[in-house]
């Protein structure tokens, strides 16, 4: 019997063979921005979707890439090279772990671009209730590896090297503006992984608003660094705040130091009470008036209490700005 045709990927488009041949064509693309090795890579990505072909992925396939590491070990390859087919599936979700090796990450890349270009070239984009081809969690997940591998690379020079490939290969192209719309797409899931950092929607806003190229990694550390300035306007605002507040507790406080002294020396002095005076002196006897000097006096303490209090406050407001 003649044998079985290849697998279709990519929603009839693609056979494994043309997905790996894009793969190895895009790494000669980035591999010189990466600086790693051009052998090695190559063979990684030629390699990187054979697991597809086998019919225990055809019947499991949560295990496409995990059973191409074997199958690359039991061929003799490289262990670095077999562990780049497992990992290039990496991320899978928006707190997974990421591909740390240069030959993992890379594949990586390349193969998550050769699937957004290849879906928007065929005008398969998600839409705002749908995305089954989870093209959104591709483009986090490009997003996470090159921020947290700190990878800075022309990417757009990648994605039109990926049109131009599926150009060669006969696809039919029904979306004449797919390099601007993935890059655009890409901003957009931004959003997603600058929230993921904690930091506040208005930042958020004007930083990716404002952010023109692809170079997403100073996109990101612009976008720390207007946040953190942000954050540092706030505790200045609120230290201003607080010095006006303490500003006026100690003009306060004198006049109540004033008058605290003031009404302990007139209770001490017995000569202030003179019978001309409003109030006569017998009436009040002796107890009376020490009772009411202990209470002036509690609360000069409790003024220099509060004084120190105010110190160590402003002091903690220091050490936030």
């Amino acid at each position: 019997p003649p044998p079985p045709p290849p697998p279709i990927f990519f929603f009839k488009h693609k056979t494994a063979y043309e997905i790996s041949s894009c793969l190895v064509g895009s790494e000669m693309c980035i591999r010189d921005s990466l600086n790693i090795n051009k052998e090695k890579v190559q063979v990684a990505a030629s390699i990187s979707k054979s697991d597809l072909c086998s019919d225990l992925v055809g019947e499991y396939p949560e295990l496409q890439g995990v059973m191409g590491k074997y199958f690359a070990l039991a061929q003799g390859f490289e262990e670095d090279v077999a562990n780049s087919v497992s990992d290039h599936y990496l991320p899978i979700g928006l707190t997974s772990v990421l591909p740390k090796k240069p030959f993992s990450y890379s594949i990586s890349i390349v193969d998550k671009i050769d699937t957004l270009v290849g879906f928007f070239i065929i005008d398969e984009k998600p839409t705002s209730s749908k995305d089954p081809f989870a093209l959104r969690r591709a483009a986090i997940g490009l997003l996470r590896i090159i921020i947290e591998n700190k990878l800075s690379f022309k990417l757009r020079d990648l994605i039109s090297y990926a049109i131009r490939l599926y150009q060669e290969q006969g696809v039919e192209i029904k979306n004449e503006k797919t390099e601007q719309q993935v890059l655009e797409f890409i901003k957009e899931r931004m959003r997603n992984v600058l929230k993921l950092k904690n930091i506040k929607n208005d930042v958020i806003e004007a930083s990716i608003s404002s952010h023109a190229g692809d170079n997403f990694l100073a996109l990101y550390a612009k976008t720390l660094l207007m946040n953190k300035y942000k954050k540092k306007v706030h505790y200045y605002d609120k230290y201003r705040g607080s010095e006006i507040f303490f500003s006026n507790l100690e003009r306060n406080e004198a006049f109540l130091r004033r008058r605290v002294r003031g009404v302990s020396s007139v209770f001490l002095k017995s000569s202030w009470w003179e019978p001309e005076e409003k109030f006569d002196s017998s009436r009040e006897p002796e107890e009376e008036r020490r009772d009411l000097y202990v209470i002036c006096t509690w609360w000069f303490r409790f003024l220099d209490f509060l004084n120190r209090f105010c110190e160590v406050i402003r002091f903690f407001l220091q050490l936030m700005i």
